[in-house]
């Protein structure tokens, strides 16, 4: 068991083999096999077994390949919108109550399509993320060059002896930065060729700076470079190796597009006190540096075990005191903008007077964000998103608003843990992380190790942002090497894992839900009222924390000296675009 007040990291991997080799000779017998299940032990104080025998793992698996035989769920795709629609379908299935849909808009770059042809072939490529605001795209009729194949990680000297100038060039994917050689030399674009073995994403390493971008090497996140990128499959990789040496044409479609989002939304009504709302939430969307190449199988998990949820949830037998809110996020990887999306509508400024009223009857928020590399549970009420930005000294630390509940609710889940690791001894870890980082003696130098070097932003932020009390239930200790990358299959998750994951995550989660009632007053009013929008904190004084930012975008005329709007019709091309 680890506990949140414990700075306890894991054993280091260096440590001299006779004491690994000692440990495994006395307790390899004792360790417990995820597959078995949890054992046939009951808590004297909380029966436990019915709630870990209510994971169905092949349940949760059948969604995973639902949603990873999609190529891409990104939001402004087709798959995203059949995502959406099998979530829907499901939550109606499943005897949830008022099932919809909830729009939002986003800007994202949207491939149109993206093709070489060659020898009277025409094969499909995948452009790549933009360089800033400069997407991989091609003039209407395309260019071409001399396709030339440059072995190894592509230094300099793996460029020796080829006709750079003018040429499309094929590249290793594990090349890392490189690639910037070919437009240095005057090539007119890259194409990346599929991994002979997988080194693992950078996505969301933390550097010294926090704040700073995450270091992925295919992708200049603050530079303009007008140089396209693209992906080509194992078989249309084929196809280009062997014509390398001929003159090809690349056409492709890239641009910015304002596209539209869903959230998806459905009600489990309460026994008791049905006036009163949690939210279960997860995200159904996914990402990676190739847009259209994004099949998520580790980012399907959190909806898919969701879904699961809300099925044992929706039993009659199983019907929680207070009243179920099951949200399926989109627009994740758009900044959390299906989260942002629905705080606006439901906690500020909530303009629709219905949704605003049921925002007045949220109480809490789970959210469920999960991967396999470790059977870790890691329950924060931190993320990358905010973070930074002040919101857990205004919000968790004493005074805050969210203080006292988060507190109190810290030590229900610790006696809870405490339970459940006595019925069920070395079988379940967990770190739960509730409140201010300063209120619970945890340094920040912890959390590389808990995700290590990572940061992630989760959707539960908007909730405590403007909100009342929110967390996650993720996975500690997994760096998540293919999290932004389109090698993220369904092969690659460890269901054993999952299998002890969700086993802790139902007893902790379902017996909250189970004795949320006793945490209040007989006589407590669901009518949360967010605090006053603006923070007085010592660090940040008085501040503007959520709000709507206008501003325009403009071209450069040189003619004139002067700015000029920018017409919506001319977001197809900024090349030549400054925006600010």
């Amino acid at each position: 068991m680890v506990k949140t007040s414990r700075t306890t990291r894991p054993t280091p991997l260096f440590l001299p083999v006779t004491i690994v080799v000692i440990i495994l000779l006395l307790g390899f017998s004792s360790l417990p096999n995820p597959n078995a299940g949890p054992p046939n032990v009951e808590s004297e104080s909380f029966d436990y077994l019915p709630l870990l025998n209510a994971v169905n793992v092949s349940a949760v698996r059948e969604h995973v390949e639902f949603f990873s035989s999609l190529a891409t769920r990104a939001t402004g795709y087709v798959g995203n919108d059949l995502a959406a629609e099998y979530i829907y379908t499901k939550f109606r299935e499943y005897g949830l109550k008022n099932v919809s849909y909830q729009e939002f808009s986003v800007v994202d770059c949207i491939s149109y399509g993206a093709n070489v042809t060659v020898s009277n072939v025409t094969i499909t490529v995948h452009p790549l993320v933009p360089n800033f605001i400069c997407p991989s795209t091609t003039p209407p009729d395309g260019i071409t060059g001399k396709l030339i194949y440059v072995e190894g990680v592509g230094d300099l000297r793996d460029f020796d002896g080829k006709d750079v100038n003018g040429s499309i060039v094929l590249m290793e994917w594990n090349s890392e930065a490189n690639w910037l050689n070919a437009p240095r030399l005057g090539a007119k674009a890259v194409i990346f060729l599929p991994p002979k073995y997988l080194l693992g994403s950078l996505y969301g390493a933390v550097g010294w700076k926090k704040t700073e971008p995450a270091p992925v090497t295919k992708c200049l996140w603050e530079t303009p470079l007008n140089f396209p990128r693209f992906y080509a499959e194992e078989p249309e990789a084929k196809i280009l190796q062997e014509n390398v040496g001929k003159t090809v044409r690349l056409v492709s479609t890239q641009r910015w597009t304002e596209v539209t989002g869903k959230n998806v939304v459905g009600f489990i009504e309460g026994t008791q006190r049905p006036e009163g709302i949690v939210i279960l939430s997860s995200y159904y969307d996914s990402y990676s540096i190739v847009p259209t190449l994004a099949p998520g199988a580790q980012e399907a998990l959190g909806v898919s075990s969701l879904l699961e949820l809300a099925r044992y949830l929706a039993e009659e037998e199983n019907k929680p005191p207070i009243t179920i809110m099951v949200v399926a996020y989109g627009g994740h990887h758009q900044a959390l903008a299906g989260a942002i999306s629905f705080a606006n509508e439901h906690y500020f400024p909530a303009s629709n007077l219905t949704r605003q009223a049921m925002g007045k009857r949220i109480w809490r928020q789970y959210n469920l964000d999960l991967s396999t590399g470790s059977n870790y549970v890691y329950m924060t009420q931190t993320g990358a998103t905010f973070e930074f930005y002040n919101v857990h000294k205004s919000c968790l630390n004493p005074p805050g608003f969210l203080a006292s509940q988060t507190t109190e609710y810290r030590s229900d889940l610790l006696n809870y843990f405490d339970e459940l690791d006595a019925a069920f001894p070395n079988r379940y870890h967990a770190h739960i992380k509730l409140g201010y980082t300063w209120n619970e003696k945890i340094d920040d130098e912890l959390y590389p190790y808990l995700m290590p070097t990572k940061n992630f932003g989760y959707d539960h932020e908007t909730t405590n942002y403007i909100g009342p009390a929110g967390w996650t239930f993720t996975t500690a200790y997994d760096p998540r090497p293919y999290y932004w990358e389109p090698f993220d299959t369904i092969e690659k998750v460890n269901w054993e894992n999952l299998q002890v994951q969700l086993e802790c995550i139902y007893a902790l989660l379902l017996r909250s839900l189970k004795e949320a009632l006793d945490e209040l007053d007989p006589n407590f009013v669901f009518d949360f009222a967010p605090p006053s929008i603006r923070y007085n904190t010592w660090e940040w004084s008085d501040r503007q924390h959520w709000a709507t930012i206008t501003g325009k975008v403009a071209t450069w005329v040189e003619e004139r000296a002067f700015w000029e709007p920018l017409k919506r019709s001319d977001l197809g091309n900024l090349q030549k675009t400054l925006i600010f």
